[in-house]
């Protein structure tokens, strides 16, 4: 059953870039609403278990809520970037190359923490910088892509503010009751600094369609709420290892939408860098990212995080992604 609720989390979240393209809003409009239409529903969620502040429930550290609060304004960058990039590179592989940050988490966790990456994950990692050059259009035949150095650019930049995200998600997580309490803080204050940029992006909207905002809350109730509702037993009760696999079923899954929704077509060079990047990122999956940190250095351990949520593991999987 577990394992039947994580497939359903990881179709739904699959159709996250879908929905942003069927909303067809600037990509600052579609960050706020993902966030602000989910913050009240994952608020009522944690006032029902008991989660907030009040009334008896557990404090929340003001060392949680700073990083909390922090992380938001990552993931506003993280996901505004994504969604740029969906309307440059298209829904599918503007996904897949977002998924890179697999082996990026371990380099930045190797600079912050000292969670060494493995020979294998440094030895992958230029090949899996080709293998995003390949999907973007940047080396081979001409693509569909009229700006393929921008399409890579924007997917490494993907990859690395969600690498950045996922760690200081975890660092909020342990600081704070739940998983749970972290991601409402998260999303309130991605909500807040989305709202608090927007002059700087002549394109934001408030004021969208009828149509689109529909969309936007599809998207914001599948990937910000009832995704880590189903991925997060997930987390918990199945090992680290088949969980990630699980979920790189996403970017696959999001190719196949984007295909039979929008007609993305792509090239062979294209599909040979979906294949080298998918196939690279199942095998640091399998092998490891990082070796552990000296005993003087290692972080604290971590309950199972949500929100896409982290598992309880020093490297976070692919099963944290939030888009």
């Amino acid at each position: 059953m577990t394992r039947a609720v994580a497939l359903l989390g990881v179709v739904g979240i699959s159709f996250s870039a879908i929905f942003v393209g069927l909303a067809d809003v600037a990509a600052t409009s579609a960050t706020f609403y993902r966030t602000a239409l989910a913050a009240p529903v994952l608020l009522a969620l944690a006032a029902a278990r008991g989660l907030l502040p009040v009334a008896g429930g557990p404090a929340w550290s003001p060392a949680g809520v700073r990083f909390a609060l922090a992380t938001g304004a990552i993931f506003a960058l993280n996901v505004t970037v994504w969604h740029v990039n969906i309307a440059v590179a298209g829904a599918g592989l503007s996904t897949l190359m977002g998924n890179l940050q697999v082996v990026l988490v371990g380099v930045i966790a190797w600079w912050l923490h000292g969670e060494r990456p493995t020979g294998l994950t440094l030895a992958l990692l230029p090949v899996l910088l080709l293998a995003v050059a390949m999907i973007a259009g940047v080396v081979g035949e001409p693509t569909t892509i009229q700006r393929p150095w921008l399409a890579a650019g924007l997917g490494l930049a993907t990859a690395a503010a969600n690498a950045t995200y996922l760690l200081s998600f975890r660092q909020a997580s342990r600081r704070l009751p739940s998983s749970l309490a972290a991601l409402v803080l998260v999303t309130f204050a991605a909500a807040a600094t989305t709202l608090a940029l927007s002059p700087a992006d002549p394109a934001f909207a408030l004021r969208v369609p009828a149509g689109a905002l529909a969309w936007l809350a599809a998207l914001a109730l599948v990937s910000q709420v009832l995704g880590w509702l189903a991925i997060t037993p997930a987390l918990r009760r199945l090992p680290t290892l088949e969980v990630g696999m699980l979920l790189l079923l996403q970017p696959m899954l999001t190719i196949l939408w984007g295909a039979w929704i929008f007609g993305e077509r792509h090239t062979g060079v294209q599909w040979a860098g979906v294949a080298i990047l998918v196939a690279g990122l199942a095998l640091v999956q399998i092998r490891g990212v990082t070796r552990p940190a000296p005993a003087a250095a290692a972080p604290a351990t971590v309950p199972g995080a949500g929100g896409g949520a982290a598992p309880p593991t020093p490297t976070p999987a692919p099963a944290e992604r939030q888009e």
